[in-house]
C-alpha cells in the first residue's frame, strides 16, 4: 500500500514527533507519534492516546497529510519531505500555500495560486522548475517565520519554538 518514499518520510516524521505526548501549553493537546486526539477520533480511533497504534498513525498520515493533498506527487525527495513535514507541524493548506509562495516569490509575475491545494498547475511548475533547492530553502525560510509569529502571538507556544525550529528548520 506505502511506497518507498512515504516509508521514508514517514520514518523521519516519527523521528521529529516521537511518542505520547500531553503538554498543557499544547493545542493539540493529547498527542501520540504527532497526531493529536481529535485527528485520531475522526479517524475512529476510540481508546487513549497512550495506546495509539503506529500502524494507525501511520495510515491517517499517508491518506491526510501525504497522497490526498497530493503531496506524493512532488518529485523531488528534499521538497517532498519539506512540505510533508510542515503539513504535518502546520497543516496540509499552510504547508501548500508556502510551496506556491515560495515558487511565486521566485518567479515573480507566476500563475500560481496560492489556495493550499496542490492541482495540475502547481505540479507542473513546481515539478519542472530547475532549482528545487531554492524552493526548499524559501519553504523551509516560511516554515521559521510561520514558528515566530505563532510564538510571538501566543507564550504558551514559547515552550516549543526551539524544537520547532531545532527539528524542522535547522535539521
Amino acid at each position: 500500500m506505502f511506497d518507498k518514499a512515504f516509508e521514508k518520510v514517514f520514518e523521519e516524521i516519527l523521528k521529529k514527533e516521537g511518542g505520547y505526548v500531553n503538554h498543557p501549553n499544547d493545542s493539540g493537546k493529547s498527542t501520540n507519534f504527532g497526531i493529536t486526539e481529535a485527528v485520531a477520533r475522526k479517524h475512529g480511533y476510540h481508546g487513549h492516546m497512550k495506546d495509539f497504534p503506529v500502524s494507525y498513525a501511520k495510515n491517517i498520515y499517508y491518506t491526510d497529510y501525504y497522497k490526498n493533498p497530493r503531496i506524493n506527487e512532488i518529485i523531488d525527495d528534499k521538497l517532498r519531505m519539506e512540505v510533508f513535514d510542515t503539513a504535518v507541524n502546520c497543516g496540509t493548506k499552510t504547508a501548500i500555500k508556502f510551496l506556491q509562495e515560495s515558487f511565486n516569490l521566485i518567479n515573480p509575475g507566476s500563475p500560481l495560486s496560492v489556495d493550499g491545494i496542490i492541482g495540475h498547475q502547481t505540479l507542473k511548475h513546481i515539478n519542472n522548475y530547475k532549482s528545487q533547492n531554492r524552493l526548499f530553502v524559501l519553504c523551509n525560510a516560511l516554515q521559521a517565520e510561520y514558528y515566530l509569529k505563532i510564538t510571538r502571538n501566543n507564550e504558551k507556544n514559547e515552550s516549543f519554538i526551539f524544537g520547532w525550529l531545532d527539528k524542522r528548520v535547522f535539521d
